[in-house]
Formats: structure tokens, sequence, C-alpha cells
């Protein structure tokens, strides 16, 4: 992974706030163990018990004087499995970005598939500067701009909180998107189900 890292700039970097503005700089004394660790548990030997540790993972603020990210390795569990637990903070990538910072640095490489061309059809390119200076108004003003919300779901991130899992087959999610009459992609339905879960939160409270 260390070799790998050169091509995710953030991984390496830091947010400095001790000037007028945030900025990222590059930590001099970057070292990888600090962000990939070995979380010993003795009792860890159940999926409830992994879920256990991830959310106590996902309870702890990452360290802001390092890079926003690390990977906690945890097991081995009662059937030999592994897992990792990945955390990579938002102000250093959103969704799409956080999957390809773990394509890059986590996974190995592997042959692309042949791409198929659609009559008509424009494929997904990588933003460039400009893209993204168009954007970044959008993105502070959606992530900073309801301070004070009453929300219970725009809390400040404590011990308190509390992490809900929930394992949906691939196959199964495809399948519900093929069965409606318009086509509806993997996203869709994952929408549609946090969506219906919210409103039942919101029925009982």
């Amino acid at each position: 992974m260390a070799e790998r890292l050169p091509s995710q700039p953030r991984a390496t970097q830091r947010v400095d706030t001790s000037g007028s503005a945030p900025r990222w700089v590059e930590v001099t004394d970057f070292d990888i163990c600090d962000h990939v660790r070995r979380r010993v548990i003795s009792d860890c030997v159940s999926q409830a018990d992994l879920w256990k540790a991830v959310s106590e993972l996902m309870s702890e603020h990452l360290d802001r004087a390092r890079p926003l990210w690390t990977f906690d390795v945890i097991g081995p569990l009662a059937d030999g499995r592994e897992a990792i637990a990945a955390r990579l903070h938002h102000a250093m990538v959103d969704g799409i970005a956080g999957v390809r910072f773990l394509h890059s640095v986590l996974w190995d490489p592997h042959p692309e598939p042949p791409a198929r061309e659609r009559p008509g059809f424009r494929g997904p390119t990588e933003p460039g500067p400009i893209t993204e200076a168009l954007r970044m108004p959008g993105a502070v003003l959606r992530e900073l701009g309801h301070l004070g919300s009453r929300s219970p779901f725009d809390r400040p991130i404590t011990g308190s909180r509390e992490l809900a899992f929930a394992i949906a087959p691939l196959a199964d999610l495809k399948a519900i998107g093929a069965s409606r009459p318009a086509h509806a992609t993997v996203n869709d339905v994952l929408l549609a189900i946090v969506a219906g879960g919210l409103r039942q939160f919101a029925g009982r409270r």
C-alpha cells in the first residue's frame, strides 16, 4: 500500500488550520503504520462482534494532525475471515472518490473489461479542474449551509453515536430493479430502501 499512495496526494496530506483559511499540507513525518493497523479484539469471533467493533471505530474522530483516513484490520473471526474497516473523511473524498481511493491503494490491479459502445452513449470522464471549481460552491453550501439544523440526523459525532448494518445481496438489488416497469438502477433501489426506513422512523417519532 505504501508504494501505491503517491497516486493519491491526499493520502499523505493533512488539513492545516493555523492560517487564515484551511489548506492541505504535506505531512513530513508520515507513517503508514498510523493508518493501516491491526485492531486486536480477543472476543471478536462472530459477525455481531465485528459490527460492534466497527461501530466503536466509527464513533471515534480521525486524528486531524494526520491524513484523514485509516484502515483497521479486524479478526480473524471464528471462520478464519478478516475484515478491513475503512474510514475516509469527506473532506478528503466524496463517495465515488472514496471508491477510487480504495481501488487505487487497496486492491490489486486487474485488466479493465473492454468498453461496450452504444450509439449516442457518452461514457463517464474524469472531472477537470474547471468542473471541480464550478461544483465547489454547491458542495460547500450543501455541507455547511444548514448550521443549526434541528434534524435528528445532524448531530455532533460522539461516542454515543450508533451504527446500523444491513446486508443486501447485489443480485437481489438488481432483480428488484429489473422487476420495475421502468428501468431502476441498484442506486435507485438503495435510495428507495433508505427512504422507506426514514419514513417509518419519522412516523414513529
